[in-house]
């Protein structure tokens, strides 16, 4: 089992997203001299993508730390994992500030 879950599980849930479509504002892509119209959600589908392929590689990578090749102490690791907890719970705190609806006159 990897730690954690294969990059290739984020291609697919974000997959699912593809077909629906908001009705957002467009803004100008510019790439190679070319001008395309863009959704914010394609840009969010587009660029989203590739990051969270990053982060999980990234972190299977750290999760390699964990093997017996290395040596370390039980601070050192749960540092590492605090810092990774840390980081995650602030974008977790940011996408449900997106979320939440507050009432309004």
């Amino acid at each position: 089992m990897r730690y954690p879950a294969k990059p290739d599980d984020s291609i697919r849930r974000f997959a699912a997203l593809r077909n629906f479509s908001l009705h957002t504002p467009t803004f100008t892509l510019r790439k190679g001299g070319e001008t395309m119209e863009e959704t914010k959600s394609a840009r969010f589908l587009r660029v989203a993508e590739p990051r969270v392929n990053r982060a999980c590689k990234a972190i299977s990578l750290i999760g390699n730390l964990a093997r017996g090749d290395y040596e370390y102490t039980d601070e050192q690791a749960n540092a590492m994992i605090a810092a990774i907890q840390n980081e995650l719970d602030g974008v977790k705190m940011a996408f449900k500030r997106k979320q939440e609806k507050k009432f309004k006159f």
